[in-house]
């Protein structure tokens, strides 16, 4: 089963051969999280491609995904609820307009907070697709919502729509041309009873809006083709890297290091190990984005031979219960 579906009926099967997820005698809505070529880092990370879901009703072309991969998963805990026949586990549907799309799902393990990801057909999306989104994310019951990190050009028609500026972040990229040389031995394949420990230091290592839940680690875990999950071989558990794999393109989805264990380089072992398997995996371009007043991973990644683009990206937030008519001015930002 996928993080993503919503199944209403007492009889339904996947068949999971080639990623394909087959749904029999189900009767009402399905919801599909993300089908392949939709590859996005987790809210922070800019959305490359996607293809139109073509089959309302019986077949999706779904990555499966499997209840048993996210450790203490339980019905009506972390964004999944169950009552009567119905299953509810993170609910994401896709707003459609033309070749314009829109991804509306739970921030986090939120019910009334959507996390929006958008997927353009052109530069930016039409103004009207925005607010054809924020309806929708009303009539789901949610009450307001974040974007996922926006290049200024997506940004504007959000602006526009009456989003308002919630942080900016720096976008620094490297370009992939050697193998890069790292430490043998010091990372270690993550295992489901790490995830404990993992979301500890990572509470620890970020400030509450940034923190990874137990469906967020899921998220960004799943978010692209492939992926590699690695922590410090340590016990317990100094540190962990979540990278993905789209095409050329690798995205450090997130390293975080316990601060009792900072300074003695961990960080540039998690990012280095990053760096080594995208290259060895066909990658030729590693991005990543963090938080202007987070100094100590801007210098991690300088070290470790990354540079700032030419822009910043921009989460934004709307209350929903504003009509359009309130939209506040759009604030300046670089």
């Amino acid at each position: 089963m996928h993080l993503g579906h919503q199944l209403e009926g007492s009889k339904w099967s996947f068949d999971h051969g080639d990623g394909v997820a087959k749904i029999s005698s189900v009767q009402g809505s399905i919801y599909c999280l993300e089908a392949p070529g939709t590859f996005w880092m987790h809210l922070t990370g800019g959305v490359l491609d996607a293809p139109v879901i073509r089959n309302k009703q019986h077949v999706f072309n779904c990555r499966p995904w499997d209840r048993r991969r996210v450790p203490n998963w339980r019905r009506g805990t972390t964004g999944a609820t169950s009552a009567g026949n119905t299953v509810v586990m993170g609910i994401r549907t896709m707003v459609y307009s033309g070749r314009d799309r829109v991804q509306v799902g739970p921030w986090k393990a939120s019910g009334t907070v959507a996390n929006l990801i958008p997927f353009p057909a052109r530069e930016k999306l039409p103004v009207e697709v925005v607010y054809k989104t924020i309806d929708e994310a009303r009539d789901l019951g949610f009450t307001s919502g974040y974007t996922a990190a926006l290049n200024p050009s997506q940004a504007k028609s959000f602006f526009d729509a009456g989003f308002t500026l919630h942080e900016e972040l720096h976008l620094l990229r490297r370009e992939l041309t050697q193998e890069i040389t790292v430490t043998r031995g010091a990372t270690r394949r993550a295992r489901k009873a790490d995830w404990d420990q993992i979301l500890y230091l990572d509470g620890l290592a970020f400030q509450e809006f940034w923190q990874f839940d137990r469906i967020a680690l899921a998220d960004a875990v799943r978010a692209t083709p492939r992926h590699r999950f690695q922590v410090i071989k340590s016990e317990p558990v100094h540190g962990y890297h979540v990278t993905g794999l789209a095409g050329i393109n690798s995205y450090i989805q997130r390293v975080a290091v316990h601060p009792d264990a900072q300074r003695m380089g961990y960080g540039s072992a998690l990012v280095n190990d990053s760096l080594r398997w995208a290259w060895r995996n066909g990658a030729s371009l590693a991005q990543v984005n963090t938080q202007i007043t987070n100094e100590r991973a801007v210098a991690l990644y300088e070290r470790c031979g990354f540079t700032f683009a030419p822009h910043r990206l921009v989460v934004l937030h709307h209350d929903f219960s504003r009509g359009r008519n309130d939209a506040p001015e759009p604030p300046l930002y670089s």
